[in-house]
């Protein structure tokens, strides 16, 4: 079971799925690695310029801190067997991060609507 509030989510590669986890760390390891920031990565990922290795460098650092003992060998192996699972995960782990912050679930402002 994932807790969306603690940056959980559940990934899909192929036939695996891993228990995932979003950290403030492995974000700012992923855009110090790709040399970008989260919203050019957002555009990469919408004009299909994600390139297999930017995906591995994605998946394997937020799959690692969810407690999986993974390396980026068979990350690169599941993402190039699996392209769409990849591009999905990788889509909700943006998500994840772009949405950080919002009032999801917040009773009040539903009722004031």
């Amino acid at each position: 079971m994932t807790n969306p509030q603690r940056g959980e989510l559940m990934i899909q590669l192929g036939q695996k799925n891993f228990k995932a986890r979003v950290t403030v760390d492995n974000i700012s390891r992923i855009e110090a690695q790709l040399d970008t920031t989260i919203m050019q990565l957002a555009q990469r990922l919408s004009d299909g310029s994600l390139k297999i290795t930017d995906q591995v460098a994605v998946l394997t650092p937020v799959i690692r801190a969810g407690g999986n003992n993974v390396n980026e060998k068979e990350i690169s192996e599941l993402v190039f067997g699996s392209m769409v699972d990849s591009l999905k995960a990788i889509g909700e782990i943006v998500s994840n991060v772009l949405s950080v912050g919002e009032d999801e679930g917040n009773v009040e402002k539903v009722e004031s609507q």
